[in-house]
């Protein structure tokens, strides 16, 4: 994110999205506005949609007029749709900082390899034996 300023009144939104087989996924937040306060929502896709449309909505994570967090969110159960964060600047702003995103992921070629060459080694193991007794 770096460091810029938001006027009194307006939003800033970054959107997240983690892979489909991921784990152990994480948001950390360090956020520090040296003027002026603003809150920070996190929504995740059915909350964001519900705000767009100005319904009524729960937001995954939030805080209020704050001039500084620093806090570390772990999705339990993993997120599989898209998540929005928001800063809302309750007065003019200047914020520095990062919102970044952790986690870990299955990479499925390695099991497809493994599985293969599991299969393969089987069927020889398998055609050894038999040929034997023949």
């Amino acid at each position: 994110m770096g460091s810029y300023s938001i006027r009194e009144g307006a939003t800033d939104f970054e959107h997240f999205k983690y892979p489909w087989r991921s784990h152990n996924q994480e948001i950390i937040v360090n956020l520090t506005a040296t003027e002026g306060r603003f809150s920070l929502l996190i929504l995740n896709q059915n909350a964001f949609e519900k705000l767009r449309d100005n319904h009524p909505f729960q937001p995954y994570f939030q805080v209020k007029n704050i001039t500084e967090i620093y806090t570390e969110i772990r999705l339990n159960p993993s997120n599989r749709d898209r998540l929005t964060t928001i800063i809302v600047a309750e007065e003019d702003l200047f914020i520095f900082g990062t919102i970044i995103t952790n986690y870990l992921d299955y990479f499925t070629g390695y099991g497809i390899v493994f599985l293969v060459i599991a299969a393969f080694l089987t069927l020889y193991y398998l055609y050894q034996k038999y040929k034997k007794k023949l």
